[in-house]
């Protein structure tokens, strides 16, 4: 590019790339502005997690019973 041209404009939104930084200042812009927000989306995640791992919480079954182990003493 030379003095006096000027960079073409992109037509999109999408075609400018948007950095990390400037994501992680719009996150935080946000945080101060709406704490109930960020509330409700932490509160998503928490419920989120245990789902998308309850293969691994709780490996069994929850409809598998063995009604005669229940009959047996202690041992």
């Amino acid at each position: 590019m030379g003095i006096g041209t000027i960079a073409p404009v992109p037509a999109f939104a999408d075609e400018v790339a948007e950095s990390p930084r400037s994501r992680l200042r719009k996150a935080l812009i946000f945080a101060r502005r709406q704490p109930v927000g960020i509330f409700g989306r932490v509160l998503v995640v928490v419920m989120a997690v245990p789902r998308l791992c309850a293969e691994w919480i709780a490996p069994h079954s929850p409809t598998a019973n063995d009604f005669a182990a229940t009959t047996e003493s202690p041992n």
